[in-house]
C-alpha cells in the first residue's frame, strides 16, 4: 500500500470511530431517559364495587 492509500485509511477509520461514537452516546442516553422514566402509563386506577345481594 502506498502512503496515500494508508493515509486515506487512516481518516476513514477515524471518522467512521467518530460517527460510531456518536451513535452510541445516543443508544445509551435513550437507553438511561427510557429506564428512568415516569412509567405510569398503562396504570390506571379504578374501585370495584361487589354486592352480596
Amino acid at each position: 500500500m502506498g502512503r496515500k492509500t494508508e493515509q486515506n485509511m487512516r481518516t476513514y477509520h477515524r471518522y467512521l470511530g467518530f460517527f460510531l461514537a456518536g451513535i452510541m452516546a445516543v443508544y445509551a442516553i435513550s437507553g438511561i431517559v427510557l429506564t428512568f422514566r415516569n412509567t405510569d402509563f398503562y396504570k390506571r386506577k379504578y374501585q370495584l364495587k361487589k354486592s352480596l345481594m
